[in-house]
């Protein structure tokens, strides 16, 4: 079957066929018919290495076009290794703490879809300007967060200072929300809240409902039909209230928005519709606020193990090799 002394050759990357007569002008190896690995430098042979059986006959079925078929393997290989690798640096390494840089709540059926045409937002009119470029701006009515435990006003007014920019750590925060009224509304009345993270402002990241149907303020609202940041129908809602933003998993864990009125306990007529309890109108203004609050819980986000980055390597192995086992046959 093989001629003795006659080399045969591996057709794999760095090997290289020659004759025992023949000098190679660079490092070359050769596979021989007796099983030998022949090493030549510089046309002298260095070295005879022993090939498993194996080895030989893997070698000798590889078919012509076996360099392309391993140039893919290669390169199918390092570009999952370096997914899995970067997938694995993002999810470990050092992250950003989340920051929410904008919210909205606005009124809507038990679905989520906006009903009654109310609206309130962190932005100042400024802001709200900008986004709407080169529209006029809406001016729509503010939403004023504040810190239950120190009891003062995280954003106020109707300018700059009423965005809110909130660096969240992993840990629990709850801030109180304050908004003007227009009157009582239908018992059916549900609302939704929008929360917004590093300035973010075409869609939200998490979205929660609140009402009869959802009295904990936490079921995810995801109707199509709720309203954007400047207040404007047909924006989808995020459909869920857990996320990982910047590395960090937030959840809101609770919402509510109800008109106080005489609420025992309750300050209910805290704001106005464009400023909240500050001078020089600092004593409301006359009609009953809506107050609420929500909870937002931040934690590090899971990170797979070490062990697991073999594993995808492995499937990225698997499909290429039953592609190409496909393609041959």
């Amino acid at each position: 079957m093989f001629d003795v002394g006659r080399s045969y050759s591996m057709p794999i990357p760095g090997f290289r066929a020659i004759r025992p007569d023949q000098a190679a002008p660079a490092p070359s190896r050769a596979l021989r018919a007796d099983g030998t690995l022949l090493a030549c430098v510089a046309g002298r042979t260095s070295a005879i290495l022993p090939v498993p059986i194996g080895i030989r006959a893997a070698a000798h079925r590889i078919p012509k076009d076996s360099r392309t078929m391993i140039r893919n393997l290669r390169n199918t290989l390092a570009a999952s290794a370096v997914a899995a690798l970067s997938t694995l640096a993002a999810m470990s390494g050092a992250h950003a703490a989340p920051t929410l840089t904008a919210a909205s709540v606005f009124s809507t059926n038990s679905e989520g879809n906006n009903w009654n045409g109310l609206f309130w937002n962190t932005l100042g009119k400024p802001q709200e300007a900008a986004l709407s470029s080169p529209n006029p701006a809406p001016d729509r009515w503010n939403l004023y967060l504040r810190d239950p435990v120190g009891g003062g006003f995280v954003n106020r007014g109707n300018d700059t200072e009423t965005s809110i920019a909130l660096t969240l750590a992993p840990g629990t925060y709850t801030y109180a929300l304050y908004g003007e009224s227009t009157g009582p509304m239908p018992v059916e009345q549900h609302f939704v809240l929008n929360l917004y993270f590093g300035g973010a402002t075409a869609a939200p990241a998490l979205s929660g409902l609140f009402g009869s149907t959802c009295p904990t303020g936490n079921c995810p609202a995801g109707h199509p039909n709720g309203l954007d940041l400047l207040g404007s129908s047909g924006a989808p809602e995020a459909g869920a209230v857990s996320r990982v933003v910047d590395g960090m998993t937030v959840t809101l864990s609770s919402f509510d928005w109800v008109r106080r009125s005489g609420t025992a306990g309750a300050q209910d007529d805290v704001v106005w519709p464009h400023w909240a309890n500050d001078a020089p109108y600092s004593n409301g203004s006359g009609t009953p606020d809506y107050i609420g609050q929500f909870t937002l819980t931040v934690s590090a986000a899971a990170v797979p193990e070490p062990a697991t980055i073999p594993m995808l390597l492995g499937g990225a192995l698997a499909v290429y090799v039953t592609s190409r086992r496909r393609r041959m046959r």
